[in-house]
């Protein structure tokens, strides 16, 4: 189901389009523009079930179907935004752009810029199945929309999925559909770790140690290509096959990596290191030896359960540094910290990312800086109002036809 505004006699009107293929060809034939309203014909006849059925006028952009309305001129005022659109949209804005547009996010969150509504879980649905979304919403005060994303993954057998809708913070319309199917929250992902590996990284990374073998894997190391020169990595997977799979992919993108057997091997070779999983317990345990000056950004623990570092490792940490502190004492690695009794809330070494963005005395600062630093980033919405905004505005400058 799509959603258009329906105009008749100058009043707009809320309708659902039930018949999501028509609709979708209609636009697409008429090269609809982001924001500019699109007229298409309705008439009380039968609507076509395949693209063949002689009711669907391939050479127009009006399409017929049964309407409440009977004959009615639906103005179209949204686009629906698919997923190639999409990936050029940010490819033509580059990942050293999206970094800082997370930056500039995490930023307005920390000084109560925004308005964050709390994330519902869902899922696992099964006893026998991985898989769990979550929805997250919210909007940065004074700017144009707010948006709703909806996200999820781990499904076995079955990549990531999702979309974000955005609507206008003053009239309430919808602006947009971005059908991205989880593509666009792995990209503000990734480019919030890579956001923590410029500020917290040491100076000179010699290798990259990736624990965890799944897409956001790929999507980290192409941003943090954008942040440090390194280009040697080391992955391990709690399946050999698996991490051999993820070197081999990773090895195409210009890295220089290998799988490697156990998790002291990936911290007793790296400084920088990344933990991608969807671990719901511990893959880092509290006896791990870990070098002086280490980094450790951590991504997987987005939701209710989820844990990749023992609550010892957390709690040694020097800095910590959330993406929200009230999301991260919810869910994430500092959640365990403080269940397990030895850490503080109000604990003065975590911070938030936001906060610490315009801190520099809170940056890596050379080679001197042997602090551990853990970044827990846990995803909030602000960062999926930046992607989306991101997205539409560049289609809108450029004229971009969806």
């Amino acid at each position: 189901t799509q959603m258009c505004v329906v105009q008749e006699g100058g009043h707009g009107l809320g309708k659902s389009l039930a018949h999501q293929r028509s609709f979708e060809r209609s636009t697409r034939r008429a090269g609809v523009r982001l924001g500019a309203p699109h007229t298409f014909a309705w008439s009380p006849s039968p609507h076509p079930e395949t693209p063949a059925d002689p009711n669907y006028d391939h050479s127009s952009t009006a399409f017929r179907t049964p309407s409440l309305l009977g004959n009615t001129t639906i103005t179209c005022t949204m686009a629906l935004i698919e997923l190639p659109v999409i990936q050029r949209a940010i490819a033509a804005a580059g990942f050293p752009r999206v970094i800082d547009t997370m930056a500039a996010a995490f930023q307005a969150y920390s000084a109560d810029k925004t308005v964050v509504c709390p994330v519902q879980h869902l899922g696992p649905f099964r006893p026998s199945v991985s898989g769990d979304f979550c929805v997250k919403s919210g909007y940065v005060k004074g700017e144009p929309a707010f948006v709703v994303k909806i996200a999820g993954g781990g499904f076995a057998g079955h990549g990531s999925s999702g979309l974000m809708a955005s609507f206008s913070q003053t009239t309430g319309e919808l602006r947009g559909i971005l059908l991205d199917n989880g593509w666009l929250t792995d990209v503000r992902t990734a480019a919030a770790g890579a956001l923590c590996a410029r500020l917290f990284s040491p100076r000179a990374v010699e290798c990259v140690g990736v624990i965890g073998t799944g897409v956001q894997v790929r999507f980290q190391l192409r941003a943090l290509k954008s942040v440090t020169s390194c280009r040697r990595a080391v992955v391990w997977g709690r399946r050999s096959a698996a991490a051999v799979k993820c070197a081999d992919e990773v090895r195409a993108m210009g890295w220089e990596i290998e799988a490697v057997e156990t998790i002291a091997e990936v911290f007793a070779r790296c400084t920088l290191i990344l933990t991608v999983t969807s671990a719901t317990a511990p893959v880092v345990p509290a006896e791990t030896t870990i070098q002086p000056g280490t980094t450790i950004i951590a991504v997987g623990s987005d939701g209710i359960g989820k844990q990749e570092l023992a609550a010892e490792v957390t709690e040694s940490a020097d800095l910590i540094v959330c993406d929200s502190l009230v999301q991260c004492r919810e869910f994430g690695e500092l959640s365990f910290a403080l269940a397990n009794g030895k850490l503080h809330a109000d604990n003065p070494k975590i911070r938030e990312l936001g906060t610490a963005v315009g801190d520099a005395q809170l940056h890596r600062s050379g080679p001197a800086d042997t602090r551990l630093i853990i970044c827990d980033l846990t995803g909030i919405a602000v960062q999926d109002v930046a992607a989306a905004n991101l997205v539409i505005n560049h289609l809108a400058s450029t004229k971009a036809a969806l």
